[in-house]
This record gives C-alpha cells, structure tokens and sequence, in this order.
C-alpha cells in the first residue's frame, strides 16, 4: 500500500503545479516518517521523491531548511543498498546545484562525508558525488575541502579506472587550484607531471586537464618544473591545433602562454615551434585575442626592453 502510494504520488509530482502543491502541504517534512521503513523498495521511492521535489527552487530550500531531512540524507548515502545510495547521490546533487541550497549543505559539513563515501563507494555513485562536490566548492567550499584532505583525495583519485570520478576529481582540483593556497598545494605535490600524461591519454579528459594545467603553470616554480618537461609545449601545441574542441584549444593557448614566460620553453617554442603556432586555426575573436597574446609572449626578445631603456636613457641625457 505504501509502495503503491508513493509511486502514485511521484508520477503526479512530474507535473511542476502538483509539485509545488506537495511543497506547499510539506510532503518532504512527512516523507521523514515512510523513508525509516526497512523495504529497500519504500526507501528508493522515497529518495525518488525527494528528487524529484528537488528539481524545484522551492523544494530544495524546503529540504535544506528541515535538520532532520539533512541529517535523512548523511544517513541515506550510507545506505547497505547500493541503489537507495545511488538516488540519494542524485537527489543531493539537485540539491546542490542551487548556489543557496549548497550553501546550506556546506554549513551543515557535508563535504566531509561526500568525501568519506567518494573513497569506498561503487565508481557511478562516486560520480555522482564529485558532480556535487563540484557544486559545493564554488565558494567557501574549496577552503573547507582543501583543509580536510580533498586535494590529496582528488590525486589519487586520478588514477581511478572510471573515467567519469577522473572527470569529476579533475573538475574539483580546478576549483581547489584556483586558489592561492591549491597552487601551492599542486607545487607539493608536483602534480604537474600527471595533469601531462592525462593529456597523453583519454581524448574525453583533455579539456578537464587542459583546465587544471593553466592554474598549475601559474606559479614561478611551475613554470621552472615545465622548462624541464620538454614534451609538455610540443604536447600543448599539437592540441591547439584541434579547431573542433575551442575549448580544448583555449585552455593549451593559456597554459602555453603561462610556460612561455620561461626563458628555456620561450625559446623553445620559438625555434621549433613558432610556424604551428601561427598556423593555429582559431574560429572566435577570443581564441584570436590568446592566440595573438602567447605569439607575443613567445616572439618577446629581452634585449628590447634593453634598447628601449637605453634609448631612454640618451634622451634622459640630453634634457
């Protein structure tokens, strides 16, 4: 009867007039009193339920603003069963994809126990929870992460078998680079080498590597750790020549740019790779605008600025 109930009710909360109806007559709240039953079935549906509440603005900060139902959720990602864990994952992912409701989950220390389940749990339902980590450190959240071991968490988890926790680590450690504080931590580590062998490897991780490597090669030390990799620009080179992944390509003309800035990689560049470089295809004024600015960087000869202070100088002397 209850089964029956509730699958009754989450065909009608498809229709969003009906949902914020069940919103409005507080079903999540009364949902705390079904979800506790031991039927793996009756727990799935309610998980469900809530997801699909959770795909309105209003049902995730009807979640959110009840402890009990958050406190459900710690309880629910835990679940022996591992498809009432997997619909719990989703519905937090809902949840927190709304940047209130994710503050919410942040304040209420969920990051943490994402990360505890990320590490044991099966790969899809891993996935699924980097895909909110992801949410969850958009702000605050990347600090938080960083200083209960997300970072080290997210290395290792680049050597997963799935692609997808690879994606989602990598999405999180843009995020935690981003800072001051994760560049200083990707230094340490020295996770330069392996953002490198990922751009070796699966074409559906160039992007997302592409991405972190930019904020890797921002520090001084980076750039020197570079100089010593010599296949890193002949790499991000041949990948900027993919007209069809502008995003790809944007992503290798920045990190070029940020190695460039190294005597040895400048030269480099411009010896052997100066005719690719400006026979890189670009099909925006964006891409044109990075293009024009790393063909700078690498074309940049120091004694310019030699010449132009001693020119300055002479005049100096004159007056």
């Amino acid at each position: 009867m209850v089964l029956r109930t509730l699958s009754t009710m989450n065909d009608l909360l498809k229709n969003p007039e009906k949902g914020y109806e069940a919103i409005r007559l507080k079903v999540p709240d009364r949902l705390l009193t079904v979800i506790p039953r031991e039927e793996q079935f009756v727990r799935e549906r309610c998980c469900l339920s809530y997801q699909l509440l959770s795909n309105y603005a209003d049902g995730k900060i009807a979640m959110t603003a009840n402890p009990k139902i958050i406190e459900q959720f710690r309880k629910l990602i835990q679940d022996p069963k591992p498809e009432v864990r997997l619909k719990a994952a989703f519905c937090l992912e809902n949840i927190a994809s709304f940047w209130m409701t994710a503050d919410n989950l942040v304040e209420a220390g969920f990051i943490k126990s994402l990360m505890d389940r990320i590490a044991i749990d099966e790969h899809d339902i891993s996935a699924v929870h980097l895909a909110t980590l992801d949410h969850l450190m958009y702000g605050s959240g990347k600090y938080i992460g960083m200083e209960a071991g997300a970072f080290d968490l997210m290395v290792r988890l680049l050597d997963a078998p799935d692609i997808d926790v690879r994606k989602g680590a990598l999405r999180c450690l843009l995020l935690m680079t981003s800072t001051d504080l994760g560049k200083q931590m990707a230094a340490k580590c020295n996770l330069l080498p392996t953002i490198v062998r990922i751009l070796h490897e699966d074409e559906q991780l160039y992007v997302c590597a592409a991405s972190v490597l930019i904020y890797c090669t921002m520090l001084v030390q980076a750039k020197a750790a570079s100089a010593k990799m010599k296949m890193i620009p002949t790499r991000l080179v041949r990948l900027c020549k993919n007209h069809l992944n502008p995003d790809l390509q944007l992503f290798c003309l920045k990190a070029l740019t940020n190695i460039a800035e190294h005597p040895d990689v400048r030269n480099l560049l411009r010896k052997k790779h100066l005719g690719r470089i400006k026979r890189i295809h670009v099909t925006s004024d964006l891409l044109r605008k990075h293009k024009e600015k790393l063909l700078s960087v690498v074309t940049w000869d120091p004694s310019d600025l030699y010449c132009t202070m001693t020119i300055g100088n002479k005049g100096d002397s004159h007056v």
